[in-house]
């Protein structure tokens, strides 16, 4: 019997207030393929953006030997205690089992400090806080579980948030000279009890097990009704796809 695999950055749903399994079961059930036409634009430039972000990140932290200073001047105002960077790591994708559910995922960068801990980071292209900051605290969290349980197991000192913001004094260096239009914001994500993200992967493992989509939250006006039948006529079609 094979293992019902889940993605670490899906786990932050789970935490919104706005919660609904069936909207979950739905978006995870039957997910739009990365690179088609239905892929909206906007998901592949974050997706393109992230790439970026890491790239110029590693190539200044190779060629100086230290973090660009519009990064580690935010970094060290949230953690002013924080060990020199010594490494910058491209992440792989991690899997673990967890509580019966494969979970997997891959952060957007790993940092060694000297103190032979890590730092877990994560670029959003947005403003800090928001309604999605318990997701993004869910996701880091779910990273922070999955370096645990590698081979060797990576300690995860800190997990933060780096948020960019478009700001036309343009903050953010490249190798040479050029700038990019962004200012850089840090914030700093508690690590939590693992067991906690194991509850969520337990959650989310049970409600993506059932063969057909659970109830409704009783405040959801996404999946009811007309849209409900609607979604259940467009799972039909894709299903004559296979």
């Amino acid at each position: 019997m094979s293992v019902l695999s889940l993605q670490a950055k899906e786990l932050g749903r789970l935490v919104l207030d706005d919660f609904c399994p069936r909207c979950f079961w739905l978006l995870q059930k039957h997910k739009i393929p990365e690179g088609t036409l239905y892929e909206t634009r906007f998901a592949r430039f974050i997706n393109q953006f992230d790439h970026f972000i890491r790239s110029v990140i590693s190539d200044l932290f190779h060629q100086q030997g230290e973090l660009p200073d519009w990064l580690y001047n935010p970094l060290k105002e949230v953690l002013p205690n924080l060990p020199r960077v010594q490494r910058v790591i491209e992440p792989t994708n991690w899997q673990a089992d967890v509580r019966g559910f494969r979970l997997s995922g891959r952060p957007d960068s790993l940092w060694e400090l000297e103190d032979g801990t890590f730092i877990i980071a994560d670029y959003k292209l947005s403003q800090p806080g928001g309604s999605f900051q318990k997701f993004y605290e869910a996701q880091l969290n779910a990273y922070a579980l999955l370096a645990a349980r590698q081979n060797p197991p990576i300690k995860v000192g800190h997990l933060v948030l780096i948020y960019f913001s478009l700001d036309e004094k343009g903050l953010v260096s490249s190798l040479g000279n050029a700038y990019f239009p962004f200012r850089c914001f840090v914030r700093s994500v508690g690590v939590w009890d693992f067991r906690e993200v194991e509850e969520l992967v337990e959650r989310a493992g049970q409600l993506l097990s059932q063969s057909s989509p659970p109830n409704p939250a009783e405040n959801c006006n996404k999946c009811g009704g007309e849209l409900m039948a609607w979604a259940q006529q467009l799972v039909t079609y894709l299903e004559t796809l296979d």
